[in-house]
This record gives C-alpha cells, sequence and structure tokens, in this order.
C-alpha cells in the first residue's frame, strides 16, 4: 500500500503507523497542519521528510525501534508545541542537529538504546520544561556540568556506569539510588 495520498488527510489529529514496516514516509505528511500525534514504532524508517517540520501542532513524536541516524537539520526546532520526543532504538550517535532551541517545550525525552557518545554542552539551555531524560544503554561516559542545572528534571534515567559521577556532581550519595538502571529524582546540590 502507498502513502502518497496522505497529505489529503488535512483534519488528521492522530496518525499511528506502528509496527508496519514501512521503509519511508511521503514528503506530503507535511500538509498534516492538524497532527498533534505521530506513532512510527517499530518499522524500518531510515529517516523522516523535512516537511514534518510545517506540522507546527504536534505534540508527541514517537520512533521508537526504526532504522533512523540523523533528523532533518532544525526539525524539531520547528515544531515548538512537542512536548515529547521518544527516538529510543535507532542509531543516532549524536543529539539531533538543531541547537538548544529544538527543545523548548518538551517535556519528555527518550534516546536509551542508541549510540550517543556525548551530551553536547548547552544542547539542554533552553530545555526549561524537561522533566524526564531518558539516555540508557548508550555509550556515555560523562555528562555535561550544565545538566545539573535543570532543577526542573525529575526523572534521569542513564546506566550505572555514569552513577558516580552524577553522584559527585549533584548529591554526593542517597539511599534512594538503585542499581541500573539508575533513576535518579530531583537530586541537587543545595545551596
Amino acid at each position: 500500500y502507498s502513502l502518497s495520498a496522505i497529505g489529503q488527510c488535512r483534519k488528521l489529529t492522530t496518525l499511528n503507523l506502528q509496527h508496519n514496516e514501512l521503509r519511508s514516509l511521503p514528503d506530503s505528511i507535511g500538509e498534516l497542519k492538524s497532527l498533534e500525534l505521530v506513532g512510527l514504532r517499530y518499522n524500518h524508517l531510515e529517516g523522516l521528510p523535512a516537511s514534518m517540520a510545517q506540522c507546527h501542532n504536534l505534540l508527541e513524536l514517537n520512533i521508537e525501534g526504526n532504522n533512523i541516524w540523523q533528523l532533518p537539520e532544525g526539525l524539531l526546532a520547528h515544531l515548538r508545541k512537542l512536548s515529547s520526543l521518544a527516538l529510543s532504538r535507532n542509531y543516532f550517535s549524536t543529539f539531533p542537529l538543531g541547537g538548544p532551541q529544538q527543545f523548548t517545550s518538551v517535556q519528555s525525552l527518550n534516546m536509551d538504546h542508541n549510540q550517543v557518545t556525548k551530551i553536547p554542552f548547552g544542547i539542554f539551555s533552553r530545555a526549561s520544561h524537561l522533566t524526564k531524560l531518558n539516555m540508557k544503554d548508550n555509550q556515555l561516559t560523562s555528562l555535561p556540568p550544565a545538566l545539573s542545572l535543570l532543577f526542573i528534571l525529575s526523572t534521569l534515567v542513564i546506566d550505572d556506569t555514569l552513577r558516580k559521577i552524577l553522584e559527585d556532581e549533584l548529591c554526593c550519595g542517597s539511599d534512594e539510588i538503585n542499581s541500573q538502571p539508575v533513576t535518579y529524582h530531583r537530586y541537587y546540590k543545595p545551596h
């Protein structure tokens, strides 16, 4: 079947195409101006069309379990209402290109099970709504110092290998910290 005519469904608010073995999406997806939720989990997508930047009402985007290693540059910066972003189980080795402005409205970011080696300094400098960050099962060996400034962050999920680094930087140890994966809840140095 073909999705080429999907752009004609202009009142569509939810697009759930999970588990459909899709390899690509048509550019006409950008014509879906009312779209609020896109579920593309567990397909064979290698990328997203740049036209998705025109889906200005998008609140949730889930592309977990595909073959994606990069998003179109600046895509997320155009999706200013996006609150939930799931990029888990793909092939990302870096954060999406677009700078700090791409996370201004994101509340939940899941990038677990990728190949990310570094969280770029300042990437979350405008992430004033980010409450959940899941970076478990990546290749991180350190965390950026600015991460400790995200006091609004209520959940951080990382591998146990980063446990000591975070404890030293944020809280000097706690009884509530468990074995991997470690979920930290609002830990920061008291003033």
